[in-house]
C-alpha cells in the first residue's frame, strides 16, 4: 500500500484575519450589534443561505463548541471548482467567520452527506471527506480559529474506492472508520489509524461475510476499547427479493483487533446503524428497517431504536417507529444525546413519493428509557417552482447548552435562475418547536417490540405511474386474496384487479389505456376495505 501522500498545499480563498478581512469583521460586528435588539425578538432559526463569494454552499455536518455552531461542508466559488468550508455561526445563525479551501491541483473535494467532523483535544477540529468520489480519503486538521494545520490524503492503487466517515480521537492519534472496495467490487469495512501528524499508521479490513461491509462511525469507551458501527448486506440492489441486510457492531482494542461483535438477524432487515455509548456498559443504536419494494423505489421509513448491553450483547430494550405518512426514507445521518433531558436526537433525510418527489429533513427525539419516539417531524426549507424533484437534507446535529437542537444540511435551490445547493440551518426546541405554534406532534410508537406496523399501508409505487404500478401489502399476508378498485375524479368506477399475495412480492397493477389524470383506489380484503389512496396515472 502506498504511503499516505502529504505533499498537499492549500489555497485559502477567504482569510478574515488580513487587513481587508479585519475591516469586514469589524463591520459585521457593528452590524450585529445594531441588529441585536431586532434579532433577539425572534429566537427561531430556519434559514437557507450561501456563504460570501460562493455559488454553492452545503453544510455536511456540524458541531457545537461553547454555543457556537461550527459547520463543515462543500463550497463552490465558480462552477466546477469544488472546495470545502469551515464556518462559524452564533445561536441565531448569524455568520461569525468562515474560511474556504481548494485543492492545489484542482481536484474536487467531495465531503458527502455524512462527512466526519469532530472537536479535538487541542481545541481544534478534524474533518474527513473524499476526493473525486472515492479516489482517496482526505483528512483535514484545523486550528480552533479554522486555519488549516495539515491535510493528508489516504490512497491505495490496489483499491477501486475508499471512503472515510465519522472519526474519533484515540491514544496518539485518530481512528477513521470507512470502507474499501476491491477490483472484484467486494466491499469491506475498514479502520484507518492516523497519528497526530496525520500520517497513516495502519489500516485493517473487517467483514467479508457478503459483498458489502461498511464501517460508519466509531465511539470510544476508553483507550483500549472502541465500538464501530456499520452494516452488512449481500446485494447492492435494494429491489432484489433475495436481499438481506443487517446492522453490525464490533468492538476493537487500540491495535484494531476485534474483541467481540454483534449483528442483527437477517430477517429483521435493519440497515447500517448509528451508535452512541449510553453509559459504561450500554450502546444505543438507530437504524432503518428495509422493505422489499419494486425496482427503483428503495427503502421505506420504519426505524428501529435498540439498546445493547456490551458485556453480552443482549437487547436491553427495542422500539420501532413508523413515519408520518406512506413514503420512502433515505437515511439517518447523525445521532447525539440531548444535554438537558438525556433524550437521543437524530437527523436524516426523508422522501415522500406520493407528494411530488419532495425530499425533506427529518428530526426525531427518542426517549432514553425505552427507545420510544417522543416526537418526529419533517421540515422542508425550499420548494422550487420549476423542478419536479426537490431536495431538502439534514445531515448534521448538535445541541446548545439550553438543550435546543441545531440541525444543518442543504437544499436544492433554483433562486437566481440556476440550479445549485444552499446551506440550511434549523433550530428546534427539545419539544420539537421552531417557534411557538410550530411544534412537532407527539408521535405514536410501538415501544419495546421492534415490530411496529408497516409504514407502507397499501401504497402504490411508482406514483406517478404510466403503464403499471405495484401495490405493496400492508403486511406479509401470504396466500390471502383481495382486489384493488380504481375510480376517476368524479367517483366513477374505472377498473379493478384481483390478486393473491405472495410472500414479499408486490402486486402488479395494470394501468394501460387509462387517460392522464388523478385516480383514487381502494384495497378490499376478506374483511372489507383494507386501505387506499390516490395515484396520478399517465405521468
Amino acid at each position: 500500500m502506498k504511503n499516505i501522500r502529504s505533499n498537499f498545499t492549500h489555497a485559502l480563498a477567504a482569510n478574515h484575519f488580513g487587513c481587508q478581512g479585519l475591516f469586514m469583521h469589524i463591520m459585521r460586528t457593528i452590524l450585529l450589534i445594531l441588529l441585536l435588539p431586532l434579532a433577539m425578538s425572534g429566537q427561531n432559526l430556519n434559514k437557507i443561505f450561501l456563504l460570501p463569494n460562493s455559488v454553492t454552499t452545503l453544510i455536511n455536518t456540524l458541531l457545537i463548541d461553547q454555543d457556537t455552531i461550527v459547520a463543515f461542508g462543500d463550497v463552490i466559488d465558480v462552477p466546477g471548482h469544488f472546495g470545502l468550508h469551515i464556518s462559524k455561526y452564533d445561536t441565531l445563525g448569524n455568520l461569525l467567520d468562515y474560511k474556504t479551501y481548494y485543492h492545489p491541483l484542482g481536484k474536487p473535494y467531495y465531503l458527502g452527506s455524512a462527512a466526519g467532523f469532530i472537536k479535538t483535544s487541542d481545541g481544534g477540529y478534524l474533518g474527513v471527506g473524499d476526493i473525486n468520489l472515492g479516489d482517496a480519503i482526505v483528512v483535514f486538521k484545523f486550528s480552533h480559529n479554522g486555519d488549516l494545520e495539515w491535510v493528508k490524503e489516504i490512497a491505495d492503487s490496489n483499491l477501486r474506492v475508499l471512503y472515510g466517515f465519522i472519526p474519533v480521537e484515540c491514544d496518539e492519534g485518530y481512528f477513521i472508520p470507512g470502507l474499501v472496495q476491491y477490483a472484484n467490487y467486494d466491499i469491506n469495512g475498514a479502520i484507518f489509524k492516523l497519528n497526530y501528524a496525520g500520517n497513516l499508521v495502519w489500516r485493517k479490513d473487517y467483514g467479508a461475510l457478503g459483498p458489502t461491509d461498511l464501517a460508519g462511525n466509531i465511539v470510544k469507551k476508553d483507550d483500549n476499547t472502541f465500538f464501530v458501527s456499520g452494516g452488512q448486506n449481500n446485494n447492492l440492489d435494494v429491489s432484489d427479493p433475495n436481499l438481506w441486510v443487517r446492522s453490525w457492531v464490533f468492538e476493537i482494542d487500540s491495535t484494531g483487533t476485534v474483541m467481540s461483535e454483534w449483528r442483527s438477524e437477517k430477517a429483521e432487515k435493519l440497515s447500517s446503524c448509528l451508535i452512541k455509548l449510553s453509559d459504561e456498559d450500554e450502546l444505543v443504536l438507530i437504524s432503518v428497517k428495509l422493505q422489499f419494494n419494486p425496482p427503483g423505489i428503495g427503502t421505506s421509513l420504519e426505524f428501529v431504536t435498540r439498546k445493547l448491553d456490551i458485556n453480552d450483547w443482549h437487547t436491553v430494550w427495542q422500539s420501532s417507529q413508523i413515519g408520518p405518512e406512506s413514503s420512502y426514507f433515505g437515511s439517518w445521518q447523525n445521532l447525539e444525546q440531548n444535554p438537558v433531558d438525556g433524550a437521543w436526537d437524530v437527523v436524516g433525510t426523508y422522501q415522500n413519493y406520493l407528494t411530488g418527489f419532495v425530499m425533506s429533513g427529518i428530526t426525531a427525539h427518542i426517549n432514553p428509557d425505552n427507545g420510544s419516539t417522543i416526537w418526529l417531524r419533517k421540515d422542508t426549507a425550499y420548494i422550487s417552482p420549476v423542478i419536479n424533484i426537490n431536495e431538502n437534507r439534514l445531515s448534521g446535529i448538535g445541541h446548545l447548552s439550553s438543550g435546543s437542537i441545531i440541525a444543518g444540511g442543504w437544499v436544492l435551490s433554483t433562486e437566481g435562475g440556476d440550479l445549485h445547493q444552499e446551506a440550511w440551518l434549523l433550530k428546534l426546541s427539545s419539544e420539537g418547536c421552531i417557534e411557538p405554534g410550530d411544534c412537532a406532534t407527539v408521535s405514536t410508537h410501538d415501544p419495546g417490540t421492534g415490530h411496529g406496523p408497516s409504514f407502507l399501508n397499501w401504497a402504490v409505487f411508482p406514483n406517478p405511474a404510466k403503464d403499471y404500478t405495484f401495490l405493496v401489502p400492508d403486511k406479509e399476508l401470504q396466500g390471502k386474496s383481495g382486489k384493488i378498485e380504481l375510480f376517476d375524479q368524479r367517483g366513477s368506477f374505472v377498473r379493478e384487479a384481483t390478486f393473491t399475495i405472495q410472500l414479499k412480492q408486490p402486486v402488479r397493477v395494470d394501468l394501460m389505456g387509462l387517460p392522464l389524470g388523478l385516480y383514487t383506489y381502494q384495497v378490499l380484503m376478506d374483511n372489507g376495505k383494507a386501505g387506499g389512496g390516490k395515484i396520478l396515472v399517465g405521468w
